[in-house]
């Protein structure tokens, strides 16, 4: 029984060793290099819309997200933030009230201009035209009249 499993051991231990010497045979050939897959060039499409955050999938412009948004001009300087949306008697939207001047809230006034001047962009809201300064020229909006 010893026999059998020395001659075991000394066959495991054998083969082993030939593994190893032969992963350590400096002559052995290289297996044979293949290309690399090749790859399908990208097609040529244009860049995706960007998501446009202020209207909801059907189209309509959703209120939640525009009152509290940046206004800016032109030159993409941030003039105001939207602070209401006014509606006339048959639900239709009239009119932006934006908040001005002031920081951070503070020592700022509402002031109202016409909805349809706003260019609702996917990313932003433009007031074309309009400057800091011309809109603190603006009255002072009173919310209840």
């Amino acid at each position: 029984m010893r026999r059998r499993v020395r001659a075991a051991m000394f066959g495991a231990a054998a083969l082993l060793a030939a593994g190893v010497a032969g992963a350590q045979t400096p002559n052995a050939p290289a297996p044979p290099a293949s290309p690399p897959a090749a790859q399908p060039e990208a097609a040529a499409k244009p860049p995706a819309p960007p998501a446009d955050k202020f209207r909801a999938k059907t189209g309509e412009l959703r209120a939640a997200v525009l009152i509290g948004a940046t206004v800016v001009n032109d030159q993409k300087q941030a003039i105001g933030t939207l602070s209401d949306i006014l509606l006339d008697q048959n639900a239709k939207v009239t009119s932006a009230v934006l908040s001005v001047g002031g920081f951070l809230g503070v020592g700022s006034r509402l002031v109202v201009v016409p909805f349809a001047d706003l260019h609702i962009e996917p990313d932003r809201i433009v007031l074309p035209g309009a400057t800091k300064v011309s809109l603190e020229n603006l009255s002072a909006y009173q919310a209840g009249g």
